[in-house]
């Protein structure tokens, strides 16, 4: 059991690379660049959102116009003087 703790009590203290606190606190700086600001993610939410609605608004309103033309090509058909079967 004394061995182990005689070891322990030969190990030495290390140096640090030079620049090492340096480099960990540009690395820190870099991370707090990066990171997503509120703002930032308001901004994009708003333009998606307005791209969602502007996509809903045209897709409503094509399929309004084809049903509205559906009817009226039927009303034509339907009506004798379009009709050359009868």
């Amino acid at each position: 059991m004394q061995e182990p703790l005689d070891k322990l009590k030969r190990v030495q203290r290390t140096e640090a690379p030079p620049f090492l606190f340096t480099r960990i606190e540009a690395q820190l700086e870099y991370v707090k660049e990066t990171k997503l600001t509120p703002k930032f993610a308001f901004a994009v939410c708003s333009v998606l959102l307005l791209v969602l609605s502007v996509n809903f608004y045209i897709i409503n309103n094509t399929t309004k116009e084809q049903h509205s033309q559906n009817i009226s090509y039927s009303e034509t058909s339907l009506s004798p003087e379009y009709n050359s079967l009868y």
